[in-house]
């Protein structure tokens, strides 16, 4: 597992993209926009297959629909 970290400045919050050496991979706590991430995803070759939360702050979850029908993942 590869994990990449995409630090929000503005709410010191953390985005988690996680993922297998495959490129099948999930995000965690979509603070960021959701096009920061997606452009993050794309270089890193990873396709996003689910959105996890681990709680429902606004900083961890801004972008989650968003990020949702760009990537057309499951929400869990």
């Amino acid at each position: 597992m590869n994990i990449k970290i995409i630090n929000n400045l503005y709410t010191d919050e953390n985005t988690y993209i996680v993922y297998d050496e495959n490129g099948i991979g999930f995000v965690i706590d979509p603070g960021n926009s959701d096009a920061e991430i997606a452009e993050k995803c794309e270089q890193l070759g990873v396709m996003v297959d689910k959105i996890i939360l681990t709680h429902c702050h606004y900083d961890h979850m801004e972008y989650v629909e968003e990020l949702r029908k760009r990537t057309k993942a499951q929400l869990v």
